[in-house]
């Protein structure tokens, strides 16, 4: 209706049983706000929008810039992998986009596909009838 041709909706996916996340990653997209991401490069030296995390900060704090790719993998590598046998979604708890704050639960993804189609349905009705 304004004139999108697609949307990107892979955060909505995250949070669902059959996403490879883990577990407690799939918590922390439930429980993160639509102010909880940052775009950062401190894990793989290209920027990506990430759930905020003490990891991200810590770069951020220290006023250094990350090593370009490959490189920042190399030195994110080792922290992300201890951190994520730790569980400590403070640390990793994943990539997400903006529209993390919509995730309310985890489900499966035939829900949240159902609920995308009947959203699009419901706003393609109201626009007929408004024109």
């Amino acid at each position: 209706m304004l004139g999108a041709e697609g949307a990107w909706v892979g955060t909505a996916f995250l949070a669902t049983d059959e996403a490879g996340l883990l577990p407690f990653q799939k918590e922390a997209l439930v429980e993160g706000g639509d102010g909880d991401t940052m775009v950062s490069k401190s894990v793989t030296g290209k920027p990506a929008r990430v759930i905020r995390n003490k990891w991200a900060q810590a770069w951020v704090d220290a006023g250094r810039d990350p090593l370009p790719m490959p490189l920042q993998s190399m030195v994110a590598g080792p922290v992300m992998s201890a951190a994520s046998r730790a569980e400590r979604k403070d640390i990793v708890p994943g990539f997400a986009g903006q529209g993390m704050g919509l995730i309310k639960a985890i489900r499966p993804a035939r829900d949240v596909l159902a609920d995308l189609v009947s959203g699009a349905e419901a706003a393609l009705a109201r626009a007929q009838t408004s024109s």
